[in-house]
């Protein structure tokens, strides 16, 4: 567990050194529903998701693979908007050994509730499916959003 907090916390800290992918440059097909502002009664949390490429069996996912998945099932689940990134993190396996990977982040701002908790935790278990079991966090915390439009 030690391992993996490092590895996560060394992912957030490249962040900021690396570009937009290629596949953030996309046009999704979205619906134009627009999010609310939060209300005072209103618990929002974000939520993180952590995707790595590495799979156990070999191979990495390519981008061009993750773009089809972020249209198909995170955007088509969150159409309201979400933020994905590219980051790279590491961690000490148990044998000792040091493995190194690109993982990207997508991150989402929503209402607390079983439904988007169960939404979520149903794209993790999407991208773990359809990519033969590749490592993924989902980070959960309470925050509280302003959103700025028009």
């Amino acid at each position: 567990m030690k391992a993996m907090f490092r590895m996560f916390s060394l992912m957030l800290a490249m962040t900021a050194m690396l570009g937009a992918p290629a596949y953030c440059q996309g046009d999704a097909k979205t619906s134009a529903t627009k999010t609310p502002a939060p209300s005072a009664q209103q618990t929002w949390v974000r939520s993180e998701m952590y995707f790595g490429s590495r799979i156990p069996a070999g191979g990495q996912i390519s981008k061009q693979q993750f773009a089809k998945f972020l249209d198909q099932v995170i955007t088509k689940a969150f159409p309201e908007g979400l933020t994905v990134y590219e980051t790279y993190g590491q961690m000490q396996e148990k044998d000792g050994k040091i493995v190194k990977q690109r993982t990207i982040v997508a991150e989402i701002i929503h209402e607390q509730s079983k439904a988007k908790t169960d939404l979520i935790k149903g794209i993790i278990t999407s991208y773990r499916k359809q990519f033969g079991n590749p490592q993924a966090l989902l980070l959960t915390s309470p925050t509280k959003p302003e959103f700025f439009t028009e």
